[in-house]
């Protein structure tokens, strides 16, 4: 397995126990990568046999390394990253997940028995009994010259470790799929700005005025670090699919919030579709294609992306320039700010 190039694909190893899911999953939400766990691999008749508290053979893993083999291959080779958890506890299994596939690195997360004991303890429901504990540990060859990591830390720190490792790598930029100040210390460069769109939904419903907007610039400014990104949308897959269309959202509005959304500090979201017009909810899990046209919401982005490269007092976080409120005598309606950036 190959590290020098920059990681597509991240395997986080370990013990049954170690964490592998809620530390897999929190690094691809950090790094927007699909996560897959191995365990939804295994063929029935291995989930029979772990659950009946039998250790599996290498001929019993050999159909479940060689179906993960497969996807990450299939992924790698279409360019398409992603994290998966998976015990690979010895070198040769290993060998038979990675081979020599460009672009994989290995996260171990390193634990120790009576950490895995009292954690398979409290875990029911789960095919692997704590009783299998043993048996995995007497597997188990740790591998060397990868990122080792200790199970016991939080998973803020774990993740946090792992950003630094692949920023060694190569830079990475970290979204974080939360609305919390506090991500950003560490490990997360972006994260959502669901109180944006609440309030921008509860404005264009009615329901608030201009003066919720201006509280959340002055939230912004009073307590958050300047370069911290926050990803602003009006609307995205979760938005569309289970919530409505910016049109449903917004109604006559939309062009006032799509433009709101460039001039204030952030990173802009357009989702699939918005550029075309699109005013269907989209199918979440199934292939529903977009009805490509021409549309006057194609000429608004691209004016409003033009605004925002041709001024850098809008580029985000430190690049750009910091809200200056304006006071007006109308702030139930208005929201009014200024921002400034060398001269511009």
């Amino acid at each position: 397995m190959s590290a020098a190039i920059s990681p597509q694909a991240i395997i986080v190893m370990g013990v049954a126990g170690a964490g592998k899911t809620t530390v897999g999953q929190a690094l691809a939400a950090a790094l927007d990568w699909p996560f897959y766990d191995g365990d939804d691999f295994h063929p029935p008749a291995n989930v029979a046999k772990m659950g009946a508290g039998v250790p599996l053979t290498d001929a019993d893993r050999a159909p479940w390394l060689a179906a993960l083999h497969a996807l990450l291959a299939a992924r790698l080779g279409a360019g398409q990253p992603l994290v998966l958890a998976c015990s690979a506890l010895k070198a040769a299994y290993r060998r038979q997940l990675a081979g020599e596939l460009p672009g994989v690195a290995l996260l171990y997360l390193q634990a120790s028995p009576a950490l895995i004991a009292q954690r398979l303890q409290h875990r029911p429901g789960h095919f692997m009994p704590a009783a299998l504990a043993e048996s995995q540990f007497a597997a188990l060859e740790p591998p060397a010259g990868v990122l080792t990591l200790d199970a016991a830390r939080p998973v803020a720190e774990l993740v946090a470790q792992a950003r630094a490792r692949l920023d060694a790598i190569k830079p990475v930029f970290m979204l974080a799929e939360w609305d919390t100040r506090d991500l950003h210390q560490h490990a997360f460069d972006a994260t959502y700005a669901w109180a944006w769109k609440d309030a921008a939904r509860d404005i264009a419903e009615g329901k608030s005025d201009a003066g919720r907007m201006t509280s959340l610039m002055q939230r912004h400014l009073g307590s958050w670090p300047h370069d911290a990104y926050q990803m602003i949308y009006t609307e995205n897959h979760d938005q569309n699919a289970w919530e409505g269309t910016p049109r449903e959202f917004y109604g006559d509005t939309l062009d006032t919030f799509m433009t709101l959304q460039f001039v204030m500090d952030g990173i802009q979201l357009i989702h699939n579709g918005q550029e075309a017009g699109n005013e269907h909810r989209l199918a979440f899990f199934e292939r529903d294609p977009i009805i490509w046209r021409a549309s006057p919401q194609a000429t608004l982005i691209r004016t409003l992306i033009h605004l925002k490269k041709a001024n850098p007092a809008l580029w985000n976080g430190a690049a750009g320039g910091p809200y200056e409120p304006v006071v007006t005598d109308n702030g139930k309606q208005i929201v009014s700010f200024a921002r400034r950036k060398d001269g511009n």
